[in-house]
């Protein structure tokens, strides 16, 4: 048991990356389960966007490189409007199939920003 819950590098990053998989394949899922009127797809929804927080403020840049603070406070933004996309998905409302896609890109730009920016640093 002491083994799965060590404290080393390599498996704060697994259970990071862990974390991550479950919540955008929740949020994936779900988001489907959801437009096919399925009502406890929404919990499941909320769950996976309560685990992309915990993911995200688990790896917050803490650094003092202003272009990637500038791209973590963007992945905070996406964690702000996901908890707006849960409101409107309870109120029935489509819009949160906007918001969703908002945030897919958004995420998708800081990722790929972030990813060449670190790579760009190391060399």
């Amino acid at each position: 048991m002491k083994k799965f819950f060590c404290s080393n590098k390599m498996s704060k990053d697994t259970l990071n990356n862990l974390l991550f998989t479950l919540a955008a394949v929740l949020i994936l899922i779900s988001s489907v389960l959801v437009m096919e009127h399925q009502a406890w797809a929404r919990f499941s929804f909320a769950t996976g966007v309560v685990l992309y927080i915990a993911h995200r403020a688990l790896t917050a840049y803490k650094g003092d490189d202003f272009r990637l603070k500038r791209l973590n406070r963007m992945f905070a933004f996406n964690g702000i409007v996901l908890i707006l996309a849960v409101y409107l998905m309870f109120r029935n409302s489509n819009s949160w199939v906007a918001i969703l896609l908002i945030v897919a890109v958004i995420e998708l730009y800081t990722a790929f920003r972030s990813a060449s920016y670190q790579k760009e640093n190391e060399q």
